[in-house]
């Protein structure tokens, strides 16, 4: 059954890997983003609708989910509640996550505003990356094809 469940996990994310045409802008420095942590602070659509906050998030339950880190050509962090890995391709400000491995862990509680499948289903989206200060920034789009940013701040 765990099989089965990953595999359909893997399946699922390979499948929404499909990015929107647009031209690519420089993501910056990729050697100032790797070898930290970042921490999913925002989500947000074009028109400025906050789907997800961290500040907002209880604190005792979700101090450390969705985290991203990358290394050696893989992103790989904290869901809510599973840990993941994917293979990771990063081409200028153009990024792209490959089919992720995660955990199987039943969570008790989900975060306000976004679960760990929708979280996936937008890193298999992403398209473009760039920072500003110390926040990462990370454009996909959502299930209805409307642009979403998501911003991580640098986590300790």
């Amino acid at each position: 059954m765990k099989k089965l469940l990953l595999v359909t996990a893997c399946a699922l994310f390979a499948a929404c890997a499909t990015a929107p045409k647009t031209a690519q802008q420089p993501g910056g420095d990729f050697n100032n983003v790797t070898g930290k942590a970042w921490q999913l602070s925002t989500v947000k659509t074009a028109d400025g609708k906050i789907i997800f906050d961290m500040s907002k998030q209880n604190k005792e339950f979700f101090k450390d989910i969705f985290t991203l880190q990358f290394n050696d050509g893989r992103a790989a962090g904290k869901a809510s509640p599973n840990r993941y890995t994917a293979p990771l391709t990063v081409n200028g400000g153009k990024m792209t996550f490959g089919p992720a491995a995660s955990t199987m862990m039943l969570g008790i509680r989900e975060p306000e505003g976004l679960n760990e499948h929708e979280y996936f289903m937008l890193l298999a989206k992403v398209y473009k990356w760039n920072t500003a200060g110390d926040n990462l920034t990370l454009s996909t789009v959502n299930g209805q094809n409307e642009k979403i940013t998501m911003t991580f701040s640098k986590f300790n």
